[in-house]
């Protein structure tokens, strides 16, 4: 008998949120079956632990680091107006 696991388990055994789990596998990127007339995903732990063996060493939330934001056109146009509706309650 095989054991298959459900997608709360499945984000338990990777690490990641069951939002998550069900993204990768409508994106096709987790390998998975479906089940009843629901139609749940169902992974074997081999197909798991594959997964995350073949996942890039991309940024974590532990080490991301948000781009430093650039002050554009936008942002200095709304400075102005800003200083113009102190200048004008003043």
């Amino acid at each position: 008998m095989q054991n298959w696991l459900n997608t709360a388990q499945a984000a338990e055994h990777l690490g990641y949120s069951v939002k998550t789990i069900s993204r990768f596998c409508r994106e096709n990127k987790l390998k998975h079956t479906r089940v009843g007339k629901r139609g749940d995903y169902r992974f074997k732990v081999e197909w798991l632990d594959s997964f995350m063996e073949n996942q890039s060493a991309g940024p974590t939330r532990a080490s991301y680091v948000p781009p430093k934001v650039q002050v554009g056109k936008q942002s200095r146009t709304l400075a102005r107006l800003r200083e113009r509706r102190q200048k004008t309650a003043s």
